[in-house]
């Protein structure tokens, strides 16, 4: 054997050598990140919030002020399947108890803005598995919703059946409804006459007040949200059975009310529905 000949096979050994070095470096670092995440996993299904608050640091997010989401996971941080499901678990369970807490119903919340916290997290995912969880929490406010707008016309199913269950609380399907006016604004052409039927129903659902929840005398008046958003989303529809559900609305019919959940006609309400009534009846006439 020559002595290049022995220089090309150490060095062979030395790459191959370095290259192994390197795999199983890897490989360690690799399954040390899974571990974390499995123990941050772990925690967040605890029901220690000290625990549960001490997972959610652990996951590096950043806010983007810039950016329609505005909730970011930090560079080079991936979410493992476990710990995108614990985040949309422990949300599930912290939605639950706010739903029963908005329906005089006994609750049991972690304390502070833990919600937020878990909240923020779940929108910084940007995980499509993430919509129905994001979907009961749009009553949240603009950050949630637009987290799910960021998504596009995807999200429309979920918020047509969220607007059709609303569970223990109407402030959940108010959101929904938000979200569906949104939808028919923003993506006309990507709503089908199907889909904008459903969507009509799910309006007419409300203002017809046929949901039992209406009439919960453990939270008297819970209607006056999701019946203005209602409104809205007919205005911007504009079907004519959804019309005849505000010219209800408009009178002074004190069942119709009393099914919406009110002793007498509501006078913020019913003036919001009286024009509308009278605005989309000058527009037709225009037509």
């Amino acid at each position: 054997m020559t002595v290049q000949s022995f220089r090309w096979i150490r060095s062979a050994f030395l790459i191959l050598g370095v290259g192994s070095l390197l795999f199983v470096t890897y490989t360690s670092a690799s399954q040390s990140v899974e571990r974390k995440q499995a123990d941050i996993a772990a925690d967040l299904l605890s029901g220690d919030y000290r625990r549960v608050d001490a997972a959610l640091n652990a996951i590096p997010i950043y806010p983007d002020p810039e950016s329609k989401r505005y909730w970011h996971l930090e560079p080079g941080f991936t979410a493992s399947p476990p710990l995108v499901e614990a985040l949309i678990e422990v949300l599930e369970q912290e939605t639950a108890q706010y739903a029963r807490m908005d329906s005089g119903e006994p609750y049991k919340i972690m304390p502070g803005e833990m919600h937020f916290s878990i909240l923020h997290t779940v929108i910084a995912l940007n995980d499509p598995q993430t919509i129905p969880s994001l979907m009961r929490n749009t009553h949240t406010g603009w950050g949630v919703k637009n987290a799910l707008l960021d998504f596009g016309p995807q999200i429309v199913d979920e918020a047509i059946d969220c607007a059709n269950n609303p569970g223990r609380a109407l402030v959940t399907a108010a959101g929904c409804l938000s979200i569906l006016g949104e939808a028919v604004e923003r993506w006309p052409d990507n709503l089908d006459s199907h889909t904008r039927d459903r969507i009509t129903s799910a309006a007419l659902l409300h203002l017809t007040c046929q949901d039992a929840t209406y009439r919960n005398e453990r939270t008297p008046n819970a209607g006056f949200r999701p019946l203005v958003v209602a409104m809205k989303l007919a205005e911007v529809l504009d079907a004519e059975e959804l019309s005849k559900a505000m010219v209800r609305l408009a009178s002074d019919d004190r069942e119709t009310w009393r099914t919406c959940g009110f002793d007498e006609p509501h006078t913020g309400l019913q003036s919001k529905a009286k024009f509308l009534v009278e605005d989309q009846a000058n527009r037709r006439e225009r037509q």
